[in-house]
């Protein structure tokens, strides 16, 4: 079942995490259905967790593809 909410954070000691970005009530019409999401965040992290907080009815959690791109883009919120 897709993930519907999430919180993705960025540590560099795997102790002390800053919350990057979050998102609830998300849903996917379709399997591999690949969106976009972009965060403002300018602080680069050794390491990165999402933790998935609800899916959207099963009793697993599963998402095909997880890319990380950094974009230099100013007009991009």
């Amino acid at each position: 079942t897709d993930p519907k909410s999430w919180k993705l954070s960025g540590s560099n000691d795997t102790i002390n995490w800053t919350l990057l970005d979050s998102r609830d009530e998300q849903m996917f019409q379709n399997s591999f259905e690949k969106k976009e999401y972009y965060i403002n965040n300018k602080t680069n992290f050794k390491y990165y967790k999402l933790d998935i907080e609800n899916n959207n009815g099963g009793i697993n959690t599963a998402f095909a593809e997880l890319t990380f791109l950094s974009k230099t883009n100013p007009n991009v919120p």
